[in-house]
């Protein structure tokens, strides 16, 4: 066993976080590790899905029958094997910087001794007059968005 200094000891205890799953927040969990990060990485992200390409979903994804497992960042064993937690379908609620916590939706605090937010976008909807009753207008941002498009479109018996 090799010795370690005092700051590859402290970074090997500490946690860095990061909220958001998207292609900046999983290169960046993957470069930590790349670059020597020894402590504990955990992705948080309020999509339930393998982190996944987003640009292909409104081209091959939304036409095609295909699995969104085609599209991953990586594959599910590069995060076992690069030690990088995935903490799919939780949204961080909130961030107190005072105690390092992030209020999680399923209850929980998590500690952080660093914190990355790679939330990315989101879908916009514009405030236009009665585009919230209408009937078949969709947001298409995430993986969801697109198979609640696909249901749609091959459910319908109307096609327009």
């Amino acid at each position: 066993m090799r010795d370690l200094s005092l700051a590859e000891n402290l970074a090997e205890n500490q946690i860095c976080v990061i909220i958001g799953a998207s292609h900046a927040g999983v290169n960046c969990a993957f470069a930590l590790r790349k670059e020597g990060w020894g402590g504990k990485i955990l992705l948080i992200d309020s999509d339930s899905e393998l982190p996944y390409h987003r640009p292909p979903l409104s081209k091959t994804y939304l036409h095609s029958s295909e699995a969104l497992g085609q599209n991953l960042l990586k594959s599910s064993e590069s995060y076992g094997k690069e030690n990088i937690q995935l903490l799919l379908g939780i949204k961080a609620l909130s961030i107190d910087r005072k105690t390092q916590k992030v209020q999680l939706d399923n209850g929980t605090w998590q500690a952080y001794d660093k914190l990355v937010l790679a939330t990315g976008a989101r879908a916009l909807i514009p405030s236009i007059k009665g585009l919230s009753e209408a009937k078949y207008v969709y947001p298409l941002r995430t993986a969801a968005d697109v198979n609640g498009i696909r249901d749609k479109i091959y459910k319908n018996q109307v096609k327009k």
